[in-house]
């Protein structure tokens, strides 16, 4: 979605990577596919079933509970139209088998773990590739330009924060650059506007809950933050 717009939207401020050479965008680009093909899903439900595998969730029984039974609100909801619209039944009947597939990935601990530790390979590369930009306060993942592989990269930290593993994953001295850069960076004006640290606990758990929340998952929430995220920093 923000490629799209940054193609579409052809006015300064440019978010993609430019001015490198060959090597470094490619490396800008792996970085990002690896971040965007994490399984927060797994991590997300993963991480309510089993708290302990957090430095202290934030969210209240209430709220876990909720959210343990989306899953089941959701194919509920598909099962129904299922039978109401006929025509479309293979499509729903594919959307219950990979909703089946996700509720046995993130029930089994190793599974998560297994995921959790997916996340702990690709910020050891941003770590790697935060040194490399010597920690000087006006750079970012890859200079001093900021781009859209930063905006992959904040959504991606809100993510873990929510969800209290900012311990595990930067927080005390594990990887002190990644903490740096999201302290610094996540105060950002525009970036503060668009994405809010308890923004999942305080802003989408109450809307979803008001607007048939069952029907509405975890993409569409990335793309609406990745969205507002692009929007703001061209403002």
């Amino acid at each position: 979605m923000m490629d799209y717009l940054e193609k579409e939207f052809d006015t300064p401020p440019k978010l993609a990577l430019a001015d490198q050479n060959k090597t470094e965008q490619k490396k800008y680009q792996q970085m990002r596919e690896k971040m965007q093909n994490l399984r927060m899903d797994i991590i997300f439900f993963g991480c309510m079933k089993y708290p302990e595998l957090t430095s202290g969730m934030q969210f209240s029984p209430r709220e876990m509970k909720w959210f343990m039974e989306l899953q089941g609100n959701k194919s509920r909801a598909l099962q129904k139209c299922e039978k109401k619209y006929p025509s479309l039944r293979q499509h729903y009947i594919t959307s219950l088998d990979k909703i089946k597939h996700l509720d046995k990935e993130w029930e089994d601990k190793v599974r998560v773990m297994e995921r959790l530790e997916d996340v702990e390979a690709i910020l050891d590369q941003v770590e790697r590739q935060l040194v490399t930009q010597n920690g000087t306060g006006d750079t970012y993942l890859f200079g001093k330009q900021f781009t859209i592989g930063d905006i992959d990269l904040i959504i991606l930290l809100q993510q873990l924060d929510v969800l209290s593993l900012s311990e595990r994953f930067w927080e005390g001295g594990t990887r002190p650059k990644l903490a740096a850069y999201y302290n610094r960076v996540k105060n950002r004006p525009s970036l503060k506007v668009a994405v809010e640290v308890n923004l999942m606990k305080h802003i989408l758990y109450p809307k979803i809950r008001r607007n048939a929340g069952f029907l509405i998952g975890s993409v569409v929430l990335l793309t609406a933050v990745a969205v507002g995220a692009w929007w703001y920093t061209r403002s």
